[in-house]
């Protein structure tokens, strides 16, 4: 069965304990290890800095939290705000974002609108001594 938790916070960085506690809380009931979801806490945290510091100016940051047995998953979603994007193409802080993102999460995807980072969405596998176990 799947669950959900959704949170729309203020996109600042004041707002990033309200991030850091819903994470850790949905996290813990998904069943994560404490590494996994102090992994997914880390990223969570890059994800939201990067949303927050662009200069299209984001109002509001959307999470999307989802666990079943096998996987949980986030997702953070700027809305709002000035969306004149820069036309400065920043595909080399994509991709060190991108290193740093799945180095701590199983799969990262990064969606654009133009050349501003719009979504990230992380997964981590529901794993323990090699073996999948239910979240």
């Amino acid at each position: 069965m799947n669950k959900t938790v959704d949170l729309l916070v203020a996109a600042q960085k004041e707002m990033m304990l309200i991030v850091r506690m819903t994470t850790l809380g949905v996290l813990a009931r998904a069943g994560l290890t404490l590494d996994d979801m102090d992994d997914m806490k880390m990223a969570v945290d890059e994800a939201f800095g990067c949303l927050i510091e662009q200069s299209v100016g984001y109002e509001q940051i959307a999470l999307h939290y989802e666990y079943d047995g096998e996987a949980a998953s986030v997702r953070l979603s700027g809305q709002g705000g000035c969306m004149a994007a820069s036309s400065e193409d920043d595909s080399s802080k994509d991709e060190i974002l991108r290193c740093v993102l799945e180095f701590m999460a199983d799969e990262v995807l990064i969606g654009k609108r133009g050349c501003t980072t719009a979504q990230i969405e992380l997964k981590k596998r529901c794993v323990k001594a090699g073996m999948t176990y239910g979240c």
